[in-house]
């Protein structure tokens, strides 16, 4: 039968990933349902002489054995052997494989803090500082802990990361797991330990670790200390740095958006100047469109004029996209947008409104639904002015018949 064929296959690893298929199917015989066959095929882990590949080949056991065994104690059985390979390298070599290493590392870990109490995550976390791979086992345990268990241990996490010298892979894992339980209570303290961890890196490395921390910022405080990241991230910058800038200034604006509302960040003083950064098209169209998506949501007035100001600019940016090889529905969908930022826009005086809606009529002269609204909102600008103020009923008329 197709099990005496598997058993005698002479190469190990084909032989070990076809039994562990084998579990998953059990319930098909119960005879193979033994459950002797998961012990036997964990003590021939170790058989791989490639610890990277026997890693792997935990991981796949491991999820296996997730569909087909009840036993609770196979995750951590599979902790402590892939603990015991790893112990095995040398510590230029776990520098070296850390990258190849954290993916099935990050995946027994998954497994591991399912259904385990949280004393017990905590002491593995502990325990974790007698061995060379301690780094990679963190990184593992953050990105893998879930939300409550942050929550509660913030602390103990912050503490086990700063042991670290400005390991930024580290940070950028921490700073992921703070987000997770949404507003914490110690938020304050967490903040002033990290940051000069963080004020340390070098800018490559400051990029790639502060989106999570912007966000964590914009969970638990206010618009004051977002602008003040902001401005050191402007500042850090290096010249000439431009390598994959635009992506990093998209998530952290994505990320930023999650939190506070779009009026708070387009009156952020800094805004423009971090805008600026993105200097993609493409990257910069989809920012661009996603802000004037969450006008259109919030559906907020806007008032001040430097504010009004980027709004349209940032509209006339998105309309310039549209050019006579545009598809029909495309032109709808962004002229439905410009339409929206248009309608939350209220300067409070005639004259000024007047003028706002004029540049409008400029630059969104090739989509006509914004012409048409442009008229309807002269009208409806004309019904709200006086009759006595007849220059400018005139030149309101004048704008209707123009456009």
């Amino acid at each position: 039968n197709w099990y005496q064929r598997i058993s005698c296959t002479r190469e190990f690893a084909p032989r070990f990933y076809l039994e562990v298929v084998l579990l998953s199917i059990h319930y098909f015989d119960e005879h193979y349902a033994d459950p002797r066959e998961v012990d036997r095929l964990l003590e021939t882990l170790p058989g791989f002489g490639d610890i990277v590949s026997g890693l792997y080949a935990t991981v796949f056991f491991s999820l296996m054995t997730a569909i087909s065994c009840t036993d609770k104690e196979v995750p951590l059985r599979l902790y402590h052997q892939s603990n015991k390979a790893l112990s095995c390298l040398k510590a230029d070599e776990v520098a070296r494989l850390t990258d190849t290493i954290t993916i099935p590392v990050l995946w027994i870990l998954r497994m591991l803090v399912e259904d385990r109490p949280s004393n017990q995550i905590l002491q593995f976390i502990q325990e974790r500082k007698k061995l060379r791979h301690k780094s990679i086992l963190l990184l593992g345990f953050l990105r893998a802990l879930p939300s409550d268990l942050v929550k509660e241990n913030t602390s103990v996490l912050v503490q086990a990361a700063l042991e670290h010298e400005a390991d930024h892979s580290i940070l950028h894992a921490l700073g992921e797991a703070m987000v997770k339980p949404g507003k914490i209570q110690n938020a304050k303290d967490v903040l002033k330990q990290v940051w000069p961890k963080l004020e340390q890196l070098q800018f490559p490395l400051f990029i790639d670790c502060v989106p999570p921390w912007l966000e964590f910022v914009s969970i638990n405080f206010g618009i004051r200390e977002i602008t003040k990241i902001i401005q050191f991230l402007l500042n850090k910058k290096e010249d000439g740095y431009d390598e994959d800038l635009s992506k990093r200034i998209e998530n952290i604006l994505a990320r930023i958006m999650k939190w506070i509302s779009n009026q708070d960040l387009l009156e952020m003083p800094v805004f423009s100047s971090l805008a600026s950064l993105i200097s993609d098209d493409t990257v910069k169209l989809g920012v661009y469109t996603r802000i004037l998506e969450a006008v259109r949501t919030e559906n907020k007035m806007f008032t001040a004029v430097s504010t009004v100001q980027l709004l349209l600019n940032i509209a006339k940016y998105v309309g310039s996209s549209i050019n006579a090889l545009s598809p029909a529905d495309q032109e709808r969908q962004i002229s439905e947008l410009i339409i929206s930022s248009i309608r939350c826009t209220n300067l409070q005086r005639c004259e000024k409104q007047l003028q706002y809606l004029t540049e409008c009529r400029t630059a969104f002269s090739h989509l006509n639904h914004v012409q048409i609204l442009l008229v309807r909102e002269i009208h409806k600008l004309s019904s709200e002015t006086q009759a006595s103020r007849r220059s400018i009923q005139q030149a309101l008329i004048a704008y209707a018949f123009i456009t």
